[in-house]
């Protein structure tokens, strides 16, 4: 079985064996300029919280016992913002950050309302303008447990709208945010692996979690990423999401979670196939 908690400490721990820094997303932004070209090898491990927030306390917690530090982005609604969880995973040394969905929110918010849902330029000025204030409004709420100061978008698959479009428009740093993994890492420098749709970098159902690189592995299991790491193959410099709600820790939980991503996948591919067209 892939995605236990199981494969997940294997990986961290061939990560150890094979001497990389392990670094959250702040750290790394604020060391980029005398690390990137340095001999130094290392990992930017980063989580996107989407859902099951305890799933996210849970490898918190291991990552601690394995004195790593990693970087929890936390979607602000009401199934995934809890900030007793949230709390607790800053306690225990990792960062926090906000995983923003500003542009699709809101898009749901106004269609029907006296804006239409067409492209003229009344109804999107109107939706990036309420699309940075609701940003600002839940960064604030998230400041309130921890002082957050990096960001990464939530790719809301099934919206026309790609929420990184808001900064075409606005600066995140002048909300004191000092990186979004989107602009602010050389994906050409740095390997990217990708869990989303809980497949691995699979570009079929991942709408918008991905890079261009000039990397061509192919990861099918946890175990391909961990035989490259045994074999010397992957690169020095990695960034690796992981989203805790596809990991489980018994077989009861592997299987509800395998059932659930199979018809969200299959739903997800449906949609984009027809939507691309």
């Amino acid at each position: 079985m892939d995605f236990t908690i199981k494969t997940y400490k294997s990986l961290l721990q061939i990560l150890m064996e094979k001497k990389y820094l392990f670094l959250s997303f702040q750290e790394y932004i604020q060391k980029k300029y005398s690390i990137q070209n340095s001999n130094l090898s290392f990992v930017i491990l980063r989580h996107d919280v989407d859902r099951l927030p305890q799933n996210a306390l849970r490898m918190a917690q291991l990552e601690a016992q394995m004195n790593i530090k990693s970087t929890y982005f936390f979607r602000v609604i009401n199934k995934t913002f809890k900030p007793n969880i949230i709390k607790k995973i800053a306690e225990l040394g990792h960062e926090i950050g906000y995983h923003y969905e500003n542009l699709s929110t809101v898009s749901k918010q106004i269609k029907n309302k006296k804006y239409k849902t067409n492209h003229n330029n009344k109804y999107i000025n109107k939706l990036f303008e309420y699309a940075l204030e609701d940003f600002k409004m839940k960064l604030k709420e998230l400041r309130k447990f921890y002082p957050v100061k990096t960001i990464s978008m939530h790719g809301s698959p099934l919206s026309k709208y790609d929420n990184r479009d808001l900064w075409k428009k606005y600066d995140y740093k002048n909300e004191e945010i000092i990186g979004e993994p989107y602009f602010d890492v050389d994906f050409n420098n740095i390997l990217y692996i990708t869990d989303a749709s809980r497949e691995w970098n699979n570009e079929n159902i991942n709408k918008r979690d991905k890079v261009n690189n000039k990397f061509k592995f192919t990861f099918n299991h946890t175990n391909d990423i961990i035989l490259g790491l045994r074999k010397n193959i992957l690169p020095d410099k990695i960034m690796i999401n992981i989203h805790p709600e596809f990991w489980a820790n018994n077989t009861v939980e592997w299987y509800r979670i395998f059932l659930y991503r199979k018809i969200r996948n299959t739903i997800k591919k449906i949609f984009l196939k027809y939507t691309n067209n």
